[in-house]
């Protein structure tokens, strides 16, 4: 019974990251697929407590009888189970709750990212070195590939970070052309200005 608290207490917790989320959802979906076993045990248990009780006198004598307290568990048993099942209620509440408040994070998040990726295109379009002039050097030129390249990189750990939100609320991961776009002219130019 001190399980059934236990456990409704961890999934009644509102998740605040995502992590979190995944575990309430998982141990949620977890005692959910146990619900028929759990509730099959009740009746055996209170017949073989019910055994016990009619069998009292002798096993008084012999090992002390049963406790106030396990009478009290027996007695108890269907309210805990009740319980139990209205916990399990409001935890889905709760997990469902989480799940909507966190998915539109991950909504803005991924609305973000991508101005995030437009703009290092816009950026790297306006900025990069396409062509030779006397305000660009060889020097120049690989310090703002560079800069493009590392700016480029955090895009992708980003990208990287955000797919275990994606995976928690199945989201088809987006294919990001613009980033595409800046690694492969990044490296088109890089090869060039190697050569000049």
């Amino acid at each position: 019974m001190q399980e059934f608290a236990d456990t409704i207490d961890e999934l009644k917790t509102p998740s605040t990251d995502l992590p979190h989320l995944k575990k309430n959802k998982d141990k949620y979906a977890e005692v959910k697929s146990k619900m028929k076993k759990l509730d099959d045990r009740r009746d055996p248990i209170r017949k073989k407590f019910q055994y016990i009780i009619d069998q009292e006198q002798d096993i008084t004598i012999m090992s002390g009888g049963l406790t106030e307290e396990d009478k009290q568990k027996l007695s108890g048993l269907d309210d805990a189970w009740n319980k139990f099942l209205e916990g399990l209620s409001e935890a889905n509440g709760i997990i469902n709750k989480s799940y909507i408040n966190l998915k539109t994070e991950v909504d803005h998040s991924i609305e973000d990212f991508k101005k995030e990726v437009q703009e290092n295109k816009r950026n790297f379009q306006q900025q990069a070195p396409y062509a030779v002039d006397k305000n660009m050097d060889n020097q120049k030129a690989f310090e703002k590939l560079m800069e493009f390249k590392a700016s480029t990189k955090e895009l992708r750990e980003k990208e990287e970070e955000m797919k275990f939100g994606l995976d928690i609320f199945e989201i088809e991961p987006i294919n990001y052309h613009e980033l595409s776009l800046v690694e492969r002219e990044m490296a088109q130019l890089l090869e060039i200005w190697g050569v000049k």
